[in-house]
């Protein structure tokens, strides 16, 4: 449970390296999701433990997401596609 707990910590932000969010960062306006990049890497590396992490990787600053469907852009599965 240890490394599950610091495999989430290290990736829940992960998306912030992006080029969107450096430019946020810089002061252009806008949203940047950089919650979603952390959740797509923790399931890729991690299977059905990753799909766990995902749930508050996703959720972290705006609530935890319903798993969903892949028809439903606003699901965690969703998203991922």
């Amino acid at each position: 449970m240890k490394k599950l707990g610091s495999v989430a910590g290290l990736l829940h932000d992960i998306g912030k390296y992006s080029h969107e969010f450096q430019r946020r960062l810089e002061g252009e306006k806008g949203k940047v999701d950089h919650s979603t990049a952390g959740a797509l890497e923790v399931i890729e590396h991690y299977g059905v433990l990753g799909k766990i992490l995902a749930y508050g990787i996703a959720g972290h600053h705006c609530g935890l997401p319903d798993w969903g469907s892949y028809v439903d852009e606003s699901s965690l599965e969703g998203a991922f596609l």
